[in-house]
């Protein structure tokens, strides 16, 4: 995802986030394995950022994001594009921080369920139920 100074810099929070969090000792799983800092970064933060988009919004505020759906990226198929370098890192970073602490950790036991809340505001009435092919639904 890391495709502007920005990402690149948003992914580093998100890592030390994560990293503070297992030093603490949570885990975080997806598809029944657990994960280490840089992949909850590098799998969530199109989910993160579009979460974090949507509670800008609500403040007033743009993120200069655009969200779309394509190939895995690299886990899930939400993609984060930056329309615009109007907000820095600093209008940034207070967004994602908010939206990893009070969303992203109560779904750390499996976080594809974080990623089904961030696409159904894209896509409303998005469930990984009825829109992928999840594992933990095939049986």
């Amino acid at each position: 995802m890391a495709t502007s100074e920005l990402d690149g810099q948003l992914l580093r929070l998100v890592t030390g986030l994560s990293d503070q969090e297992m030093n603490k000792g949570r885990i975080f799983r997806y598809d029944g394995g657990d994960l280490y800092a840089d992949e909850v970064a590098i799998i969530m933060l199109p989910s993160i950022l579009c979460k974090a988009h949507e509670l800008a919004g609500r403040c007033g505020m743009r993120l200069g994001y655009h969200f779309y759906f394509a190939a895995a990226n690299p886990v899930f198929p939400l993609h984060a594009r930056r329309d615009t370098d109007d907000q820095g890192f600093f209008e940034c970073a207070p967004f994602v921080m908010e939206v990893f602490e009070s969303q992203l950790l109560e779904h750390t036991s499996d976080l594809a369920r974080f990623f089904e809340r961030a696409a159904a505001l894209i896509q409303p009435g998005f469930s990984l139920e009825n829109s992928t092919t999840y594992p933990s639904f095939s049986t």
